[in-house]
C-alpha cells in the first residue's frame, strides 16, 4: 500500500512538473512571437488595421518599430534584474530593503516602477520627437500652422505612443497563473502592487494624451468637443469607416472605460464592494478594444500581456467545471473554520502559497483567496474566519453553509463541492532557505497563522533526524505563557523556530492544524517555541512592551506537553529582545560570524506596521540583520 501511494504521489508530481514546464515554455515563447508578429504587420504594406492602412501612413511605421524595440528591451532588462536579484544575494538583499519603516514596499519595486515610468515618459518620446517634429515642422515653416499647433500635435502623438507602451506593461503583472513570474522569482505581492501603480500611471498618461489631443484639435475643428461623441463626417454627411473618422469617439470610450477600471480599483472599493471591483475589471476588454479602434498601434504592445492574460483566464475559467469534494470541515473552538478539500494539484502546494476558492452554493461567481495551512498528496486544508457582525460577507455565508451542511448527506443530496484555483504565489523563502538561518520568527495575527503553520510544518519535516528517539519535549515556565515544544535534538540545536500568534479568540491552542503538526513532531535539530495571545478582551489587541502576560488557559497533554495561551499581544521588539537576541549574540561569540535571523509577518495593516517598526528598532539597537518576509493582507 505504501509503495502504491508513493508511486501515485510520484506520478502526480511528475505530471504537475511536466505541465508547469510546458506552461513556462509557452509563456516565454509568447514574447519573441509577439515581437515577430508585430514587426511583420507593421512592415507589411498591404496590411490594414482598424484606423488606417500601412501604405497610407507608412511614415509612422518607423516610430512603431522604435517603440517596440524599447518595449521589449525593457522587458529583457527587467528579466535580467529579476534573475540577478534571485541568484545574487547581495542584489536580492538590496532589492528587499524597505525605505519606509511602516511600509511593505521595497526598493526593488520602487526602482522597477521608476525605470518603467522613465521609459514611458522620457525614453519613448525622446526617441520619436525628432521624427514626428520633422513631419509637421514644414506646416509651421510655410506659415500654415502656428508653432504652438505643431507642438501640441507632436505632443499628442508622443503621449499616445507612451500610453500604448504603459498599457502594454500594465497587462504583464496582471496574470495569476504566471510561469514567467515564478521563474523570475517575482512575489505575487510585488507584481500585484506594481500592476496597481501601472494602472494609475496609465490613467495619467492617457489623460495627458487626451488633453494635448484636444488642444491640438481646437485649431482644426471649432466644435472639437463634439468629436468625442460624434464621428467625423465628410462633405455628404457620411462617416465611412477608416481615415480616422472614429478616432476621437473610440478614444473617448477607451478613456471612460479606463477611468472606471482604475477608480474601482481603489482600496476603499476593493474592501467594501469587492464584486464591483472584480466585475469592473472586465471593462479592460473594452479598453483594449476601443484603444485598438482609436489607434491600431496600441495592440502591438498589449499582445504578450493580453495573450498570457487570456490563457490565465481560460485556465481559471475551466476550474468552474471541476468540482472538488469537501472531505473535512471543522468548526474550531476559537471560532475559525478549517476546510479540507480534495485537489489534484495539492501535491504542487508549497509553504506560504494560497489558492482561490469558490463555493457554488454560496455564490457562483466569486472566488476568494485563502492561504493553504496544510497540504498532502491529494488534499489541501484552508483556514478562514467568519464574523457574526457581518453576516452578508462571503466568509460568513460560507461558514453558515458548511455549519448546516453535513459532509455525507443522508437525504440523497450531494456532498458539498467547491472550485479551486491555484496554488498561486512563490513558496516562502524562509521555508525554502531555512538551513541558512539561526533563528526564524513567525509573527502572525488572526488567520495569518495559516501560511505560518504551513511554513512551520515544512521546516519541521525537512529537519527531522533519522531517529525519533533523538527528540524530546521541553516544557517552559508557565508564568511567561511560553510553550517550548520540542523536537530538540539532544546533540545540538540547529534552528531556533518561534511562532507568535495573536487573535481575538480563546482556545487558539486547540486549533486542529496546530495539534496535527505538534502530534507529528519527531526528532529534529529545531527548538520550537510557541506563544499564543488571546486579544479578544477590549484593549488587548494593542501591542504591549511587556512579555510577562496573564495566562488565560493551558492545555496539558497526556505526555506532559503543555501549551500556554496568554492574553494581550506583546510588541515584536519585546519578543525579539526576550527570546532571540541572546541566542544570536551567543552564536556570534562562539562562531565569530553573524547569525542570520528571519521574520515572517502576516496580519492586518496595523499589526504589520508595528512589526516592521520593531524590526527596524531591533536592527538599530542590537546591530543584528533581520530578513523580513511579509505576506500582506492589503493586496
Amino acid at each position: 500500500m505504501a509503495t502504491a501511494a508513493s508511486s501515485s504521489s510520484g506520478s502526480a508530481r511528475s505530471l504537475v512538473s511536466t505541465l508547469s514546464l510546458l506552461f513556462l515554455v509557452f509563456s516565454l515563447a509568447v514574447y519573441p512571437a509577439s515581437w515577430v508578429f508585430a514587426h511583420y504587420y507593421v512592415g507589411n504594406k498591404t496590411a490594414c488595421f482598424s484606423d488606417v492602412c500601412n501604405h497610407i501612413k507608412a511614415n509612422k511605421n518607423g516610430s512603431i518599430k522604435r517603440n517596440l524595440a524599447i518595449f521589449y528591451s525593457f522587458l529583457a532588462f527587467t528579466a535580467l534584474l529579476a534573475l540577478a536579484a534571485r541568484y545574487f544575494r547581495v542584489i536580492g538583499r538590496f532589492a528587499a530593503i524597505r525605505p519606509l519603516r511602516k511600509s511593505t514596499v521595497n526598493l526593488g519595486e520602487i526602482i522597477w516602477f521608476t525605470l518603467a515610468m522613465f521609459t514611458v515618459v522620457f525614453a519613448v518620446p525622446a526617441t520619436n520627437w525628432a521624427a514626428f517634429y520633422s513631419i509637421k515642422e514644414p506646416q509651421a515653416a510655410k506659415g500654415k500652422w502656428p508653432w504652438i499647433h505643431v507642438i501640441f500635435e507632436v505632443l499628442a502623438w508622443l503621449s499616445g505612443d507612451a500610453a500604448s507602451v504603459i498599457l502594454g506593461l500594465a497587462f504583464l503583472p496582471a496574470t495569476k497563473y504566471s510561469a514567467v513570474n515564478d521563474a523570475l522569482g517575482l512575489p505575487y505581492s510585488s507584481t500585484a502592487r506594481v500592476h496597481g501603480w501601472l494602472g494609475f500611471g496609465a490613467l495619467w498618461v492617457v489623460l495627458s494624451h487626451v488633453t494635448t489631443g484636444l488642444l491640438d484639435e481646437q485649431w482644426d475643428s471649432p466644435g472639437f468637443l463634439t468629436l468625442l461623441f460624434v464621428p467625423v463626417q465628410d462633405e455628404e454627411g457620411n462617416s465611412p469607416w477608416g481615415d480616422e473618422n472614429y478616432l476621437f469617439v473610440f478614444g473617448n470610450w477607451a478613456v471612460i472605460s479606463l477611468i472606471v477600471v482604475v477608480l474601482t480599483s481603489l482600496k476603499v472599493v476593493r474592501r467594501n464592494a469587492y464584486n464591483v471591483f472584480y466585475l469592473a475589471h472586465f471593462l479592460v476588454i473594452l479598453v483594449v478594444l476601443f484603444a485598438y479602434f482609436h489607434s491600431s498601434m496600441s495592440i502591438f504592445f498589449a499582445i504578450p500581456g493580453l495573450a498570457l492574460w487570456i490563457v490565465d483566464g481560460l485556465i481559471r475559467f475551466t476550474s468552474r467545471f471541476k468540482a472538488n469534494a469537501v472531505v473535512g470541515y471543522t468548526k474550531e473552538e476559537c471560532g475559525y473554520r478549517t476546510i479540507t478539500v480534495s485537489a489534484v494539484r495539492a501535491v504542487a502546494c508549497k509553504p506560504g502559497q494560497f489558492v482561490r476558492i469558490a463555493v457554488p452554493a454560496v455564490n457562483v461567481v466569486e472566488f476568494h483567496p485563502l492561504s493553504v495551512v496544510q497540504a498532502s498528496n491529494d488534499t489541501i486544508s484552508l483556514l478562514f474566519s467568519a464574523s457574526k457582525d457581518f453576516p452578508k460577507q462571503w466568509t460568513a455565508k460560507m461558514a453558515a453553509y458548511f455549519d448546516s451542511k453535513p459532509l455525507t448527506p443522508t437525504d440523497g443530496t450531494k456532498s458539498p463541492r467547491v472550485h479551486i484555483q491555484g496554488p498561486f504565489g512563490l513558496p516562502s523563502r524562509l521555508a525554502v532557505e531555512h538551513n541558512d538561518y539561526h533563528s526564524i520568527v513567525l509573527y502572525v495575527g488572526g488567520t495569518g497563522v495559516a501560511p505560518a503553520l504551513s511554513i512551520l510544518q515544512h521546516i519541521l519535516a525537512d529537519r527531522q533526524t533519522s531517529s525519533a528517539d533523538d527528540g524530546k519535549f521541553v516544557t517552559a515556565d508557565s508564568k511567561s505563557g511560553t510553550f517550548t515544544a520540542a523536537a530538540v535534538d539532544s546533540r545540538s540545536v540547529g534552528l531556533n523556530l518561534y511562532l507568535f500568534w495573536s487573535a481575538p479568540a480563546p482556545g487558539l491552542e486547540r486549533l486542529t492544524a496546530l495539534q496535527s503538526i505538534l502530534a507529528g513532531i519527531t526528532g529534529s535539530d529545531v527548538r520550537l517555541t510557541l506563544h499564543l495571545y488571546d486579544t479578544s478582551r477590549p484593549g488587548y489587541d494593542a501591542a504591549s512592551s511587556a512579555v510577562e502576560v496573564e495566562v488565560a488557559s493551558s492545555l496539558v497533554r497526556d505526555d506532559g506537553l503543555a501549551i500556554h495561551s496568554t492574553r494581550a499581544r506583546p510588541h515584536l521588539l519585546a519578543l525579539l529582545n526576550r527570546h532571540v537576541v541572546d541566542k544570536v549574540l551567543a552564536a556570534k561569540d562562539v562562531g565569530g560570524v553573524d547569525a542570520k535571523v528571519g521574520v515572517f509577518i502576516c496580519g492586518p495593516q496595523r499589526f504589520t506596521e508595528d512589526a516592521l517598526v520593531s524590526i527596524a528598532q531591533f536592527e538599530e539597537t542590537e546591530k543584528v540583520s533581520v530578513v523580513a518576509e511579509i505576506e500582506s493582507y492589503a493586496l
